[in-house]
């Protein structure tokens, strides 16, 4: 499954992603990585539909996903997002 992510524009608040782009290819691994308050979790629930872009596009195998319903974007894209603990 291939992931492209094109000129992703989110105002989430007082947060704002800009200008986002990414690509995946099939066999691909990839990591998003960087502080707190980033934007890493906003930027993979939007890419999974939880929010709507102000602009760029979401592709997946090379179909547009950024406005279809949650429910219709093909299964197969997993999202994990993790906490390390400093002691």
């Amino acid at each position: 499954m291939s992931l492209q992510v094109t000129d992703l524009w989110l105002d989430l608040g007082e947060f704002h992603l800009r200008g986002v782009n990414l690509e995946v290819t099939p066999g691909e691994y990839f990591v998003i990585l960087g502080p707190t308050g980033a934007g890493k979790t906003v930027l993979l629930e939007t890419i999974a539909g939880l929010h709507s872009p102000r602009r760029g596009r979401v592709l997946l195998n090379g179909e547009d996903v950024t406005q279809v319903p949650r429910s219709a974007v093909p299964s197969g894209l997993s999202i994990r997002t993790t906490r390390s603990s400093r002691t």
